[in-house]
């Protein structure tokens, strides 16, 4: 697959800056996810007290180039399905590495892209508790709001699908939250690697 990685390390205090709680919450209140999914508003804690658990977090920008798609499919009339498959292919990747990378890195903890898919079927559906123990939230549910942070952090801004048309690239922005920091690199090897 066909993208580039990119991670900042920045201080929680530092991501505090992009919190938008009140407004992201209104506008997951528009989502299917929405009090279905554990990794989903509304919470029963802060996340502004979630984040400031952690001092840092490695944020992660995914640039999927769709140029090759544009020129596969530009007449096929499945073009913005194809490109919702190719996310899909990179983000289940992306969680799957990171995931694993979770694992080997004391104290850390991961935020995904979009809702929480660890589980087939998020247990919150049913009223039960979270299967994980505590569900991976992405940064968007924690308020954060994404695409000043890809401006301000990447130099680049969030393109999305419009009028059915796809655009240039997709971006996939997570990261992985750590007390002590120093994962930058580890993180950008390991996502490299995996999309090669």
């Amino acid at each position: 697959m066909n993208y580039q990685v990119d991670v900042r390390e920045v201080s929680t205090a530092s991501l505090l800056a992009y919190q938008e709680q009140a407004y992201f919450e209104q506008l997951c209140a528009q989502c299917p996810n929405y009090a279905a999914n554990h990794g989903c508003p509304p919470f029963d804690f802060s996340p502004r007290d979630y984040i400031g658990q952690f001092e840092f977090i490695s944020v992660v920008r995914l640039k999927v180039d769709t140029a090759s798609m544009l020129e596969r499919f530009a007449v096929s009339g499945e073009l913005v399905e194809q490109g919702r498959q190719l996310i899909g292919r990179v983000r289940y990747g992306t969680d799957q590495t990171l995931m694993a990378m979770e694992q080997a890195f004391a104290g850390a903890r991961v935020s995904l892209p979009g809702a929480c898919n660890v589980c087939a079927t998020c247990a919150r559906k049913a009223g039960l508790p979270c299967e994980l123990g505590q569900p991976r939230y992405s940064l968007e549910a924690l308020g954060i709001n994404l695409a000043k942070l890809a401006r301000e952090l990447f130099g680049e801004e969030i393109l999305w699908i419009k009028d059915g048309k796809l655009p240039e690239y997709f971006s996939l922005i997570c990261g992985v939250f750590s007390v002590g920091g120093g994962l930058r690199d580890a993180i950008h090897r390991k996502l490299s690697s995996a999309g090669q």
